[in-house]
Parts: structure tokens; sequence; C-alpha cells
């Protein structure tokens, strides 16, 4: 485990949950990865219940032995953003659904802060944006997910004032750099090709139209 996000993310490790609450507590983190069978489910299950309740910005992803469609229901019931097959090794695959969790849980507190703003059309057309930025996020798929043809999507949102799909979906990837590059402290250039630019400069530029910031 540490040697798959090493790289990708800087990584503290507690060997309990309350020096985990411990850490929580002082400092900031984007994410935690907790053992979800640990001591017991029934525990385990416990605390991560408090954690999601203190801290609903963090995302969190469940290590865990799933043998059913029940266990997997019960680890969403405690608004876990991920779970991690306890056999899964692959490192790619491990960094991968842990950016997704982290991904999912930016989309669910950008949706609640913008739907005074935007509406409940708004907030969900942003959310997902931003939790598929770093997949092949077509306009197709967008509608799709939204219960749409195309067209109808580029109308409903029109009607609510909101810009294209195309441009809902390139807002999506700038609001998963701006928190790359800040709190999680990636590089451009590991930035640029997780968001599926070819280049770092690529990257800049659209940050540089449509944010005015390099």
């Amino acid at each position: 485990m540490i040697t798959a996000l090493g790289g990708a993310h800087e990584v503290v490790v507690r060997s309990s949950w309350p020096a985990l609450n411990g850490a929580l507590g002082g400092d900031s983190f984007d994410g935690c990865v907790v053992d979800a069978d640990h001591p017991s489910c029934d525990e385990a299950r416990s605390e991560i219940e408090a954690i999601r309740k203190r801290y609903s910005g963090l995302a969190i992803i469940a290590y865990a032995d799933v043998t059913g469609e029940l266990d997997y229901y019960n680890l969403g019931e405690l608004g876990v953003d991920g779970v991690l097959l306890a056999e899964q090794h692959d490192a790619a695959r491990i960094r991968n659904l842990v950016d997704q969790a982290m991904g999912a849980n930016s989309a669910v507190q950008v949706a609640s802060e913008l739907e005074g703003r935007f509406g409940a059309l708004g907030s969900r057309t942003v959310a997902w944006s931003i939790e598929h930025s770093t997949s092949d996020a077509s306009v197709e798929r967008f509608a799709a997910a939204m219960g749409r043809a195309p067209p109808g999507l580029v109308s409903a949102l029109h009607r609510h004032g909101l810009p294209s799909p195309k441009t809902l979906l390139l807002w999506g990837r700038l609001l998963r750099a701006a928190a790359y590059l800040g709190r999680n402290r990636r590089t451009v250039e590991e930035t640029a090709f997780l968001l599926g630019y070819s280049t770092a400069s690529l990257l800049a530029r659209a940050m540089k139209k449509n944010t005015g910031l390099t």
C-alpha cells in the first residue's frame, strides 16, 4: 500500500483508530485508507461512521475483504468514497481507485456549495464533471449520466442559464487540477497527464485562458 501510494501522495501511517483520529484532528488530510475489518467489522464500522460525521471533506477509502453485495452496501451506508479490495495488489489500480475516491469526495463538496447558486442541475453536472475528469468523459457519457440525450442536456443547461456540456467538462478538469496542484501538491506535468492533457503547457494554457492563473 505504501509503495503504491508513496510516489503520488504524502503517506502518513497510523496503526490504531485512536492514533488515526489524533492525526486527523491535528493536521489537514485529503483522504485516508482505513481497515474496515480491524479489529472487528463492528468496531471498524463505528469508527468509520464517526470519522465520516466529523470530517465531511475527507475522502475515506475502506480496505476490506468483501464477500458479497451486502458488504458493499454496508460500506456505502457509512459514506465511504471508495472500496479497496484486500485482494488488490496492483499498484496502478490502487492509485487509480484512491484518486477516484478523492475525486468523488471533492465532487460532493463542490456540488453542495454550488447548489444554491446553480440549482440542482448545475450542482449535479459540475459534480459529475469533477468526478470523471480523469477518465474519457465524452459529452455522450455526460448526457447519459444525466438521463438525457446530448441535445436535451444542452437545452436543459441553457434553460437554467448554464454553459454547454463541453464547458462544464472543462470546469471539472480545471477544478480537479486546482486540487491536484494545491492540496495534493502534484506537479504540473503529473496533473496534465492525469487529466488527459498531452503536455504540461496545454494544461497551463487552459488554466490561463479560463481562470487567469498560471
